[in-house]
């Protein structure tokens, strides 16, 4: 967590070197990390599915005010009322 709060080092490639190390500490075997590989690698392939297209939908959108106007849109949404209750989570 130190590491990660200092931003010595890149988010992304402190959690590959953390999830080795996981690895190799929780699963000392190749065959069971292999295993453990196998049993979840599906989910996280279509979480990185999602993110990817969230990615490109994005970049698609930039500039075009497309993704302002559903922000907009989103807000207009949410009653007035309500609106103390986000304050307080972004405070």
């Amino acid at each position: 967590m130190a590491v990660l709060i200092s931003g010595i080092v890149q988010p992304a490639i402190l959690f590959l070197i953390a999830a080795v190390i996981a690895m190799l500490i929780n699963y000392p075997t190749l065959e069971q990390q292999k295993e453990r590989i196998k049993d979840h690698g599906g989910n996280a392939l279509l979480v990185l599915l999602v993110v990817f297209a969230g990615g490109a939908f994005t970049g698609i959108l930039s500039g075009t005010k497309m993704v302002d106007s559903i922000a907009a849109n989103l807000v207009s949404i949410i009653p007035g009322s309500w609106g103390h209750s986000f304050l307080s989570l972004l405070a």
